[in-house]
């Protein structure tokens, strides 16, 4: 069975917790609540660019949200995001976003990236064994309220 087949198949059953550290995080689209102006987009967008590790930086005033895309070593992380969206007065809903790192199993499963870990937690028979120690791509969903993410798709990298 194809890798990002078999993965495809488990992602409905799969969820990923962030450490305090989020080093793995390569994309964020972060929804934010209460940005009405184009003085309130410019603002930002300058905060976020001013972020570490951070690569470009697009803000949706009609749609109410801001894509930040991240080098693959950034030490910038999902909170860091919405801290600068607390801090320009808005509020911080869902977000989508893509992580990237080593799938290691073990005991408790990890996405190791280069300088961080995420906690793969899924049913013992949904483990993903065929992505053991590749390159794996993470995208899913994290609520407002929460530090977990939702996954709704993990690939080996180069497999979209």
């Amino acid at each position: 069975m194809k890798t990002s087949l078999y993965a495809v198949l488990i992602a409905a059953a799969i969820s990923i917790s962030t450490s305090a550290s989020a080093e793995g995080l390569v994309h964020a689209k972060q929804v934010i609540f209460g940005m009405d102006c184009a003085p309130c987009a410019y603002g930002m967008e300058k905060g976020l660019k001013a972020l570490a590790g951070v690569q470009s930086v697009t803000v949706s005033l009609n749609e109410g949200y801001a894509e930040v895309n991240l080098a693959p070593n950034s030490s910038t992380s999902l909170e860091d995001i919405r801290e600068v969206v607390r801090k320009g007065g808005f509020t911080p809903k869902d977000a989508e976003i893509e992580l990237e790192g080593k799938l290691q199993l073990g005991p408790r499963p990890m996405v190791s990236a280069s300088a961080g870990n995420f906690t793969l937690e899924f049913a013992a028979a949904d483990r993903p064994t065929a992505l053991q120690g590749h390159q794996v791509l993470v995208q899913g969903t994290v609520a407002a309220d929460s530090s977990t993410v939702r996954v709704e798709r993990i690939n080996a990298v180069g497999e979209r």
